[in-house]
């Protein structure tokens, strides 16, 4: 079923597909990445890198840059798994005391709000399956809405979005009545959906992921280009040939085309001769 609350609302999501993001159909991916301005963004909400991108990457997209993002729902704990990369909880204690104040550091200098939660690290898988289950339908608009207050409500309000009931709040707020939402739970707790997610989950890993954010653009070569971290993302925008302003970008214009010297062209010439000329015949004669 549709859990989209009306259907002004598919309407709406069936309009903003070419403009949104997309995941993971095979038939998409080979198209997508053939603009080297489009970013394939690998994700899961439980990782507050993955927010932090997440909100810097906004504030380009509405501040005009020519940018494509394709978000990419992954479950984190099953690419660790699948690439035996180290969790946070199993770090020794001076490295986790580190993350937490880089973090925090790195969320104030980006001006991004941020709080820590009390209950962390927590199991996304429901939260994911449920943006692969909009993503594949076409519902972007709720999707995003979706990914926006999963994070904020993790980040920024300290709610545990692992849980059923919060789960069924945010829903609610969106507007999903209760049977869209039972819908909705129903589909994600079947194995075709458990499936997909493990699948674009090994996809990612199957192409050089280790954690998340990861991003992937397509060099000029054709090749895929392979970025991770938040911190990251000024390298990445390096790649594509687009400027970075930091934190608080200025609104995109096109790069205007570069004055080089050498030889002026005719019109060019003849303006200035003539300019000279007029100069010179009102100066007054020296005797």
């Amino acid at each position: 079923m549709n859990p989209i609350p009306n259907s002004k609302e598919s309407t709406k999501d069936s309009k903003e597909s070419t403009k949104e993001s997309n995941v993971s159909k095979e038939s998409t991916r080979n198209t997508v990445r053939r603009d080297k301005k489009t970013i394939e963004f690998y994700f899961d909400v439980t990782s507050p890198w993955s927010y932090i991108a997440h909100k810097i990457l906004k504030r380009y997209k509405f501040a005009g840059y020519p940018i494509t993002v394709i978000y990419k729902p992954i479950f984190l704990g099953g690419l660790l798994n699948i690439t035996k990369n180290t969790i946070i909880s199993d770090m020794i204690p001076s490295r986790k005391k580190f993350f937490d104040e880089d973090m925090k550091r790195f969320a104030a200098i980006a001006d991004i709000p941020f709080k820590y939660p009390t209950e962390f690290p927590i199991n996304t898988v429901v939260a994911q399956r449920i943006l692969l289950t909009l993503f594949e339908e076409k519902k972007y608009n709720l999707a995003f809405r979706l990914i926006d207050k999963f994070w904020d409500s993790l980040w920024t309000e300290d709610k545990n979005i692992s849980k059923d009931e919060i789960i069924s709040s945010i829903l609610k707020g969106e507007g999903m009545n209760d049977d869209e939402i039972k819908s909705l739970k129903e589909k994600i707790s079947q194995e075709e959906t458990k499936n997909k997610l493990k699948q674009a989950t090994q996809e990612a890993a199957d192409r050089g992921a280790f954690g998340v954010p990861t991003f992937f653009t397509r060099s000029q070569e054709g090749k895929d280009e392979l970025y991770f971290g938040s911190d990251r993302i000024f390298m990445l925008f390096r790649h594509i040939n687009l400027p970075w302003f930091g934190f608080r970008p200025k609104t995109y214009r096109s790069q205007p085309k570069k004055k080089y010297g050498g030889q002026k062209n005719s019109k060019q010439s003849d303006k200035e001769g003539k300019s000279k000329n007029k100069t010179e015949q009102n100066e007054p004669k020296s005797t």
